[in-house]
């Protein structure tokens, strides 16, 4: 007599295994997202390296005449580093510290000319930090605020375009994009 029937109309709202399903797909698909934004496509990490070279060298620049110091840069194809003058050698810089030296992921790699003479890759970031490295310098930055004049661009394989940086006697240094239709 008082037997209730089932409605099986969408009324009564979703079970738990419907939510759970729907919630590991939304985190799937989240998570590829996140995957495909934060890997970057290499003119990506082109710009990115060519930017943080640019800030490094102004910083260095800085640091020159604040700290009264003479420093250098070093580029070699895979990597470069930033040295002092210390006891009259070339010293790097400490791990620790925002001039400490630096490698290249591949396929970027880089091409120093200083004084308008290109120079051949040298030993770029050394391989024991910890070893003094007496390597001289292509790039001076003076406790005087003068620089080398240099052009240091940085390439990708595989990629026409590039970034041109270069810094003037004064100490500016400046980054230019480099496009295929320029080469």
């Amino acid at each position: 007599m008082g037997a209730r029937r089932r409605s099986t109309g969408y009324g009564h709202g979703f079970t738990l295994l419907e939510v759970l399903v729907v919630l590991v797909i939304i985190g799937i698909v989240a998570g590829f997202v996140v995957m495909s934004i934060g890997s970057g496509t290499t003119d990506d990490r082109l710009r990115t390296e060519a930017q943080r070279v640019v800030q490094l060298m102004s910083l260095a620049s800085q640091t020159a005449v604040i700290n009264s110091r003479q420093l250098g840069f070093i580029a070699g194809a895979n990597g470069y580093h930033f040295v002092q003058l210390r006891d009259n050698r070339w010293q790097p810089f400490p791990d620790d510290r925002p001039l400490r030296p630096r490698a290249v992921p591949a396929p970027l790699y880089l091409q120093l000319s200083a004084n308008d003479m290109k120079l051949p890759p040298s030993g770029g970031a050394p391989s024991d930090n910890n070893s003094k490295h007496s390597d001289t310098p292509e790039v001076l930055f003076l406790s005087s605020g003068e620089n080398t004049p240099f052009t240091l661009l940085v390439k990708a394989h595989g990629i026409r375009d590039y970034y041109r940086i270069h810094g003037d006697l004064t100490g500016n240094v400046k980054m230019k994009h480099v496009s295929n239709a320029e080469n």
